[in-house]
């Protein structure tokens, strides 16, 4: 018996769903389910990827090439990202360069906070954080962006409103003075916001997250709101800030 979605459109759909499942979730204020949908997004655009770039249409004779390519190592069937993404051009790419250039730099980095994710959290009963899913999700969503326009050419890798992009950078630059703000395309027509301003001066992660989400649910319609699927807010000293701006100009 055929096993269910092993093909590569279903993995590619499960990768697109799983996604929507976790941005449903997040927008909830449920952390810790969110980042658990996200990986499986990451992990089917992963396969869905592996089985375009190997020629075939299941996970079943993928897993016979992986076989006789990389041995044991080389199944399909594993929650672990890490293999997976090793085994794509661009993982094997970037993992295996030894002299990194600042653009495999970036992958590793969105590939290092996607790979905290764990299965096991299917059996967790936190909430967990908003500032923990706010960045896996952005390296997730910008990890499997990179991983489809390897191998998915054309239709995948579309360009936000630019309306909407201006719109944001307006009103937090208003609403945040003297600050810096960045607004950037995402997953396909989402939007990526970033502030540093000193009014995130002395508060937590949590509190930033808060200020941050409540100017843009005053500034945008809900329907813009929900096109914003990663905002990060820093201040003027942070090293992060200048990593999160380089990572997303990356793109």
């Amino acid at each position: 018996m055929p096993r269910l979605g092993a093909g590569v459109s279903e993995q590619h759909a499960a990768s697109y769903r799983r996604w929507e499942d976790a941005d449903v979730l997040r927008r909830a204020g449920r952390w810790r389910g969110a980042m658990y949908m996200a990986g499986y997004s990451l992990e089917c655009a992963l396969t869905a990827t592996l089985m375009r770039e190997w020629g075939v249409t299941n996970l079943g004779d993928l897993e016979d090439i992986l076989r006789q390519q990389h041995g044991s190592d080389g199944s399909p069937f594993t929650h672990d990202l890490e293999r997976l993404f090793s085994l794509t051009r661009l993982g094997g790419a970037v993992m295996g360069n030894p002299s990194p250039t600042p653009y495999d730099r970036q992958v590793m980095r969105w590939f290092r906070a996607s790979n905290g994710w764990v299965v096991a959290w299917r059996y967790s009963g936190s909430l967990g954080a908003r500032s923990d899913c706010e960045r896996m999700l952005g390296a997730i969503e910008a990890l499997v962006r990179k991983v489809r326009a390897s191998t998915w050419p054309g239709g995948l890798i579309m360009a936000a409103d630019k309306a909407l992009k201006l719109k944001i950078n307006q009103a937090l630059a208003r609403r945040f003075k003297s600050s810096r703000v960045g607004v950037f395309d995402g997953y396909l027509t989402n939007v990526h916001a970033i502030v540093v301003s000193d009014a995130f001066e002395g508060l937590p992660e949590s509190a930033r997250q808060d200020l941050l989400w409540a100017v843009l649910e005053e500034e945008l319609t809900p329907s813009e709101v929900v096109k914003v699927s990663l905002a990060l807010a820093f201040t003027s000293g942070e090293s992060e800030a200048e990593r999160a701006f380089a990572d997303h100009v990356g793109q």
